[in-house]
């Protein structure tokens, strides 16, 4: 018997500090430009975060691919959702049952794009039970007859413009007539999912990111999802994709087209990363923001991050200097105080890109344990200050020349062949080693 779940849609989703808030990052792109040419970011299974009490262990741990509610998802830039629904209309992963309705996740939907008109939603919908009946489809009529919330259910791809404030339908329900017809023509998919490890699940990422090409007719999905029940659930994978997944988009080009990306168990950074590849979003005051915080350093580093806080200082400190010189008509003194402006800002970029390689493609509470709706639904009503789990991963999943704690704040790295820590690479220009300000480090 389905059960219906509650959800509070006036809720604010909490975001943990250091973690950038990408609500209104489609802002930035064109209105013509076509929907099908847009790097998003996905969530499979986006429900699962909360599972029904009454399971084993052992089938959370198998259907479970989420570890944040679905508020915070879409602030942390998420714009495909995966719903998997029964025809009772309460969302599921095969059997188990997720806390939330199809129609109370649009109501979340609804809300977020009321505050956030200029974002574009894409939703999956997916009759979980596979049957030919029309259950799910009269589930689906009969929230589209209630009008409560703003679904675009043609059968074509629009452009941008179209469909700004608006939750764009991906039809994949028997005898379905509302909107993108799921592996349709106008659909091109990735979604090898049963794999016995994570490297050979990357491969079939990798090679399939590599072909993707930009087109107005296509929307190309990639899912970097897997499991191998019973040795591998969908946890066991993500440890292994999401890291490689990560380093991929950091090393590779800047601004890269790679359609939808739907993943299990996304860091916030990961997120970030592949809004990223969108050259219009990049480009503007947002996606140039060299004063963006760096979760890890923020975190177990007080040094560098003290260095990199000092470095935003002096940044505008010398713009503020440049407008004086440029108010006062004295060329001489512009020219010096620009040429100061322009190096302080370039050792900000790259020390801001140095200090990111310690960034996790992995979602912190991947680790910690499901709740209960109710209590999930709490803990978002306790304010914007959401506690670290305190594990996060065993010692032994920690890559080369990834950033550590080592327990006295300090920052080490674990060495690799040509790696080093940003402590071992300024030395004294960090506090306390031989610098008094940034105006001195800066020019390091």
């Amino acid at each position: 018997m389905c059960q219906q779940g509650a959800v509070r849609e006036n809720e604010e989703a909490s975001l943990i500090l250091g973690e950038r808030d990408l609500s209104g990052w489609m802002s930035a792109l064109p209105g013509e430009m076509p929907l099908a040419e847009v790097t998003l970011p996905g969530t499979h299974n986006s429900a699962s975060y909360v599972i029904r009490d009454g399971h084993y262990a052992a089938v959370v741990a198998a259907s479970r691919c989420q570890s944040r509610p679905l508020q915070t998802q879409l602030r942390l830039g998420v714009r495909f959702l995966d719903f998997r629904t029964r025809p009772c209309g309460t969302l599921c992963h095969g059997r188990v049952s997720c806390g939330l309705t199809l129609r109370g996740a649009l109501d979340i939907c609804a809300a977020f794009l009321r505050k956030n008109p200029s974002e574009v939603l894409v939703a999956r919908i997916k009759d979980e039970t596979g049957k030919a009946a029309r259950g799910v489809d009269d589930l689906v009529r009969d929230i589209v007859e209630s009008a409560d919330h703003p679904l675009y259910l043609q059968m074509r791809l629009p452009s941008i413009r179209e469909v700004r404030g608006r939750i764009v339908v991906l039809c994949d329900w028997a005898d379905g007539m509302l909107g993108v017809r799921w592996a349709g023509p106008s659909m091109r998919i990735q979604d090898e999912y049963w794999q016995s490890t994570g490297s050979k699940k990357w491969h079939v990422i990798r090679r399939h990111l590599e072909e993707a090409e930009p087109s107005p007719d296509f929307l190309q999905v990639h899912f970097t999802s897997a499991t191998h029940l019973p040795r591998k659930v969908p946890i066991s994978i993500a440890r292994s994709v999401n890291p490689k997944l990560a380093d991929y988009l950091r090393l590779g080009p800047c601004h890269r087209f790679l359609g939808v990306v739907c993943m299990d168990f996304p860091s916030a950074y990961l997120c970030e990363l592949i809004v990223r590849k969108n050259a219009a979003w990049t480009l503007s005051a947002s996606g140039m923001d060299p004063c963006r915080a760096v979760r890890a350093i923020r975190e177990g580093c007080p040094k560098v991050c003290e260095w990199l806080d000092d470095l935003q200082c002096e940044l505008k400190a010398s713009a503020t200097r440049a407008d004086v010189a440029l108010l006062v008509n004295n060329k001489e003194e512009l020219e010096e105080r620009v040429k100061w402006l322009s190096r302080v800002y370039l050792k900000l970029v790259v020390e801001h890109a140095y200090a990111e390689l310690g960034e996790s493609g992995l979602d912190d509470f991947a680790f910690a344990p499901p709740i209960a709706w109710e209590k999930a639904d709490e803990a978002q009503r306790g304010g914007p200050s959401l506690a670290k789990p305190k594990s996060v991963s065993p010692p032994s999943s920690r890559r080369k020349g990834q950033l550590r704690n080592d327990g006295d704040g300090d920052c080490g790295v674990e060495r690799g062949p040509a790696k080093r820590g940003l402590l071992a690479r300024f030395g004294a220009c960090l506090p306390g080693g031989g610098g008094s300000g940034a105006t001195q480090r800066a020019g390091s």
